[in-house]
């Protein structure tokens, strides 16, 4: 992701024209004074040239090679803004095929096409093909994340899923911070593409060591496949657990809600608008500031090390982009404090569950108050009873 900031760099352009610097606009149209009778693009006339004063060439720089230097902001950037988009389309189709056909599947087929995509880009012709391989790696990528992201929650107990957070960070962290060290290997913007993706060769031996969700092989009652990651995960850890804590008489099938149902509880749709917004604005303080790092500053590679590391921008842009930040972030603050506690408080497993929090809190209660004790009870008082309807008959 963001080796885009690297390979990409924005231009500093002027037109020539007879030993004279005339004034143009980002998409090389002459703007000068002197010579508005140009009205066309630098370059175009005759007896102009473009120059690019930073030192880019097409080797170092995409924009270059695929003959964009004077194209609109949106078709620059739009190896970004398509990543994005075809995330935004792909994550919810196979968020559903995980719960289909598994996690594991899903993780494994997308981190490695995601290094395949990755791969070819660093070999692409021309920009439309460069720009549909981008596609792939937004869906795919952002798929790994997504379902991966779930997957790990079902891996982990509650008690350990604090530490969740601190592990992702510190990858995203180094994975940043070895996307500068390939820019300091070379400038030759195929090759740090090339380079940069590298470490996801690991994605072929995810398939041999990447378990299936336990708890997706409960809900889809794959018993033989459960007993091999019990064991495994005992002999790993070395720890047999009591598994008389989590037991219950009944078992609570898993439910597929409709999406009408979905629109008619207003709960669900404040809880989604509410989160959704504070997601947004972290995701915009947060790109904001780290996608244009590499541009803050006169050193590039010491402003993204730092924003790499303690996330600090090394500039201060214009005022307005502060005061739009500041005020989404004091509405997500808002919106925070207006929605409910979710600490020791166990997940709702439906819509009904989520609009009536007594059937939620009812569910939870007798999770865990079913131990091994309240079972070998109920045993006992099976056994009386079958016992009692024996003597009845004869």
């Amino acid at each position: 992701m963001y080796v885009m900031s690297f390979v990409q760099l924005n231009l500093e352009k002027t037109c020539l024209y007879e030993n004279e610097t005339l004034s143009m606009s980002q998409t090389c149209s002459i703007e000068d004074e002197k010579h508005k009778g140009f009205r066309k693009q630098c370059g175009v006339v005759a007896g102009t040239e473009i120059n690019i004063t930073n030192g880019h060439t097409a080797r170092t720089n995409l924009l270059i090679d695929f003959n964009l230097s004077c194209s609109h902001w949106f078709f620059q950037e739009f190896g970004l803004t398509i990543f994005t988009t075809a995330a935004i389309v792909a994550v919810p189709i196979m968020s559903m095929l995980a719960d289909k056909y598994g996690r594991k599947p899903i993780i494994v087929f997308s981190a490695i096409l995601a290094f395949l995509a990755n791969l070819a880009a660093s070999f692409s012709p021309n920009y439309a093909v460069f720009l549909c391989l981008r596609a792939i790696v937004g869906a795919s990528s952002d798929t790994y994340l997504s379902v991966g992201s779930v997957a790990t929650c079902e891996y982990i107990s509650e008690k350990a899923r604090a530490w969740i957070t601190v592990v992702y960070n510190v990858a995203w962290s180094l994975g940043m911070v070895w996307t500068l060290l390939v820019t300091l290997m070379t400038d030759d913007w195929r090759w740090r593409y090339f380079i940069v993706v590298f470490p996801g060769i690991y994605a072929f031996s995810l398939w041999c060591f990447l378990p299936e969700s336990p708890h997706w092989l409960i809900v889809k009652n794959r018993t033989e496949k459960l007993k091999k990651y019990i064991e495994t995960a005992n002999r790993i850890n070395k720890k047999t657990p009591d598994f008389s804590e989590c037991q219950q008489s009944s078992h609570h099938e898993e439910k597929h809600e409709s999406f009408k149902a979905l629109l008619g509880s207003k709960k669900l749709i404040w809880i989604l608008f509410a989160n959704g917004f504070i997601e947004m604005v972290i995701s915009l303080v947060y790109f904001a500031i780290s996608f244009l790092c590499a541009e803050l500053g006169g050193d590039h590679v010491r402003a993204f090390l730092f924003s790499s590391i303690v996330e600090i921008p090394g500039h201060v842009p214009n005022w307005l982009p502060y005061v739009v930040i500041a005020l989404f972030s004091f509405i997500s603050a808002t919106l925070a404090f207006m929605l409910n506690e979710t600490k020791n408080t166990k997940l709702p497993t439906d819509v009904e569950s989520l609009t009536n929090p007594t059937e939620a809190a009812d569910l939870a209660a007798y999770c865990s108050s079913t131990s091994s004790s309240t079972v070998s009870s109920i045993s006992k008082k099976n056994t009386k009873s079958s016992k009692k309807h024996r003597l009845m008959r004869i």
